[in-house]
């Protein structure tokens, strides 16, 4: 990886990893605990922070690869846009075959939402305009 995009990646990761807490943690805390059967008695945490940060890679790295026009305002457009995409899938494909409640959903696809929009505001302030 080029050594500019470490920064912002590391920068994403964190940041992921301290809004998933605050959503699945807090907001949505009670609702896992009226669905406790749905999953697992103890989460794969280990595994959690891998895919975090083999998705945090992929989207710096999309941006750079893909984008060529910089900035925050174009970094907060692609990050609300991927993570639309995301969270329509992993939050309504989920949805559609376990057994939650819809405000559960909302509060995944909602929350991806904001996740990738911050996302964004970070690669356009962190990654460099191209050479």
């Amino acid at each position: 990886m080029d050594k500019r995009l470490v920064k912002p990646t590391l920068f994403v990761f964190v940041v992921w990893v301290l809004l998933n807490y605050v959503i699945h943690e807090v907001l949505l805390k009670t609702a896992y605990a009226a669905t406790a059967t749905t999953w697992r008695a103890e989460p794969l945490i280990g595994l959690i922070f891998l895919v975090t940060l083999v998705s945090a890679v992929v989207f710096v790295h999309i941006f750079v690869t893909f984008v060529s026009e910089r900035g925050v305002q174009v970094g907060i457009k692609y990050g609300t846009i991927f993570a639309i995409g995301a969270g329509t899938s992993f939050a309504y494909g989920s949805y559609a075959v376990l057994n939650v409640p819809y405000s559960m959903a909302l509060v995944w696809f909602l929350g991806t939402v904001i996740e990738g929009a911050v996302a964004g505001w970070i690669v356009g302030t962190l990654v460099p305009e191209e050479d």
